[in-house]
């Protein structure tokens, strides 16, 4: 095992912004305060505003698939509903009717991912706009379309909000190298103004395994 001055994780991190606010309550020199507001403060600022935006977008988009879960759970009940109400004046069920406009089975496609879902129903309630006789119950009719139309609206958001969370992360990737990086420089400008010993005891060492030999 050896000791590092340089973090590689976020918890290790939150270990340096800590140190460095109990070193600035310490009095530091005027010139090691400057490096400070300098060279680390900006990196330190964007590090921590993206880190909370990033956690916001997580966030987001967890509520966001979970709301999606929610309107396909609905979907799911109105396509089984709808589908079993669709018959023949003879009362005889018409899926195999059915399966063409969705492009496969009514039950299989509520397995399917909820895009699908949602594209091929909505390319077969366009078709049953001609097709009077395969709308089956109304009442089941007009839930299946309001179901499609809320989940729909659920995969918009949910991809919306994983396509936020993918760009916010690509900013936090960056802004986490910057902290990194600045955080070297700051430790390299203040060691002629505080000692390496002195540095070493203000912030944190870290851990790090000793790389296996042959």
């Amino acid at each position: 095992m050896s000791l590092m001055p340089y973090p590689k994780t976020h918890a290790e991190r939150e270990q340096v912004i800590r140190a460095t606010e109990v070193w600035r309550t310490k009095t530091p020199t005027e010139l090691a305060l400057a490096l400070y507001t300098h060279i680390f403060a900006p990196a330190e600022k964007a590090y921590l505003e993206l880190g909370e935006r990033y956690q916001a977008a997580k966030g987001a988009e967890r509520a966001a698939s979970d709301a999606a879960d929610v309107c396909d759970e609905r979907f799911d009940t109105a396509m089984r509903k709808w589908t079993v109400s669709v018959r023949d004046e003879r009362g005889v069920a018409r899926t195999a009717e059915l399966s063409p406009l969705l492009s496969m089975p009514p039950n299989e496609l509520t397995r399917k991912p909820y895009g699908v879902e949602v594209s091929h129903t909505q390319r077969m309630l366009v078709q049953l706009e001609n097709r009077p006789e395969l709308r089956g119950d109304p009442a089941a009719f007009a839930e299946l379309s309001a179901a499609t139309n809320a989940l729909a609206v659920a995969v918009a958001a949910d991809e919306e909000a994983t396509l936020t969370r993918l760009a916010i992360g690509r900013e936090y990737t960056l802004a986490t190298k910057e902290f990194d990086k600045a955080y070297r420089k700051l430790r390299r400008a203040l060691v002629p103004l505080i000692g390496q010993e002195a540095l070493d005891a203000a912030f944190p060492l870290f851990v790090r395994a000793e790389p296996k030999g042959d």
